[in-house]
């Protein structure tokens, strides 16, 4: 009988080349030697931590943007295909302590880059537009680390 290995579940199932994605399991196996691993579009992922019912993987940056599919490689068997969505990095030197937050008005995504602790930057807020533009928001508190929207449409940065 030929060994088995089976996807579950991938979490998230959104990501971007070099993120981190964990695959559920059952039956992953390695062999020194082999191709056994992780698949993304046709490119190996490098794997971070696995088990025979848990792998931590990364996104190869080779991995196109858009709906692919991955599957493992186990001790010569091909497991099922599971979907995730590969996105494309549209903003980089954020350093994104929370999660961004969407202006309900015009739904532009805005980020934040927060330095060291007490580090003055000249701008840590930024806009991304729909069409993909990345504003300075004229205000520049220090350190900014949560945004959020009140139900009037306010923003508040902590």
């Amino acid at each position: 009988m030929s060994p088995v290995v089976k996807i579950t579940g991938v979490e998230p199932s959104y990501a971007i080349p070099g993120g981190e994605i964990a695959i559920a399991c059952d039956g992953f196996r390695m062999a020194p030697g082999t191709t056994d691993g992780c698949y993304v579009a046709g490119h190996s992922g490098q794997i971070v931590a696995a088990s025979s019912t848990r792998i931590l993987t990364i996104v190869p940056e080779a991995a196109a943007e858009g709906k692919t599919l991955l599957h493992l490689e186990s001790l010569g068997a091909l497991s099922n295909t599971a979907e995730i969505t590969v996105g494309q990095e549209i903003a980089e030197d954020m350093h994104i302590v929370a999660n961004p937050a969407i202006d309900p008005s015009d739904d532009a995504i805005i980020l934040t880059r927060s330095g060291s602790r007490g580090q003055h930057l000249p701008a840590t807020l930024f806009r991304l537009e729909p069409d993909g533009y990345v504003d300075e928001l004229p205000e520049a508190p220090l350190n900014p680390t949560g945004i959020a929207f009140d139900s009037r449409g306010q923003m508040h940065v902590s």
